[in-house]
């Protein structure tokens, strides 16, 4: 599974934590993926398959001036 958090802006900073059926992945931060670029972009997989059920994903403003505009997707 891939994940996809872009807000464009690195002077704000945003946070996503994913919620499996059976463990809580995070909270990751812009760096998570090794740039600070506004995007927390995430490849998610494990060798014995992803874990089948209802996945939550939660995403917070955690230093944010003013308001912030973001896509976010999954596939």
């Amino acid at each position: 599974m891939v994940t996809d958090l872009y807000w464009g802006n690195p002077a704000n900073s945003l946070s996503l934590t994913i919620v499996a059926p059976d463990a809580t992945l995070g909270p990751f931060y812009d760096s998570a993926d090794g740039i600070v670029n506004g995007r927390i972009a995430l490849s998610v997989s494990s060798p014995s398959g992803l874990t089948p059920g209802t996945w939550t994903f939660y995403i917070r403003g955690h230093s944010v001036s003013g308001s912030q505009v973001y896509s976010f997707i999954t596939y």
